[in-house]
C-alpha cells in the first residue's frame, strides 16, 4: 500500500512540475482515480485539459484513455 501512495505522489508531483497552475485539477484527478469515480475536464479551448489527461494516463498502468470532443 505504501508503495502505491508513494506512486500517487510522484506522478502528482511530475504533473505539477509539466502543468503549471493546475494544482486542483490534478488533485481532483487523483480523486476521482482513487475513488473509482469518472472525471470530465470542462474549460475553455486552450487549457491542456486533453494533454493533462494523456499524460496522466500515461502514468499509471493498465489505464486507457478515452477522448470525446464535443
Amino acid at each position: 500500500m505504501e508503495r502505491t501512495i508513494e506512486k500517487i505522489k510522484r506522478i502528482k508531483e511530475e504533473l505539477k512540475a509539466q502543468f503549471f497552475e493546475r494544482e486542483e485539477v490534478i488533485d481532483g484527478i487523483f480523486c476521482a482515480l482513487i475513488s473509482g469515480n469518472h472525471i470530465l475536464l470542462i474549460g475553455p479551448p486552450g487549457t491542456a485539459k486533453s494533454l493533462l489527461a494523456h499524460e496522466t494516463c500515461n502514468r499509471i498502468g493498465g489505464a486507457r484513455y478515452f477522448q470525446w470532443l464535443l
